[in-house]
């Protein structure tokens, strides 16, 4: 009996060993994948309202640029 309990102890403690483990090495997962989700480059400002946005993100018409489509027609210089 008492190699049983000896046995569950051991058991319970190292399940508790590797949930305080992946506890305490969430935070650092996300802070890795929110860096990961960074985009490089850089800034460009809408025409029409300027905003500063990244440039992969920016609508692009005639040399302009615009955070969003609504934002492109409303300007109407690039027609």
């Amino acid at each position: 009996m008492g190699l049983i309990r000896l046995i569950i102890l051991g058991i319970v403690i190292y399940l508790v060993w590797q949930l305080i483990r992946r506890w305490q090495n969430k935070p650092a997962n996300r802070v890795a994948q929110t860096e990961r989700k960074r985009i490089d480059g850089s800034m460009v400002r809408c025409d029409h309202c300027g905003l500063f946005i990244p440039k992969e993100e920016a609508i692009q018409a005639n040399g302009r640029q615009y955070c969003s489509e609504a934002h492109r027609l409303a300007d109407g210089k690039d027609q």
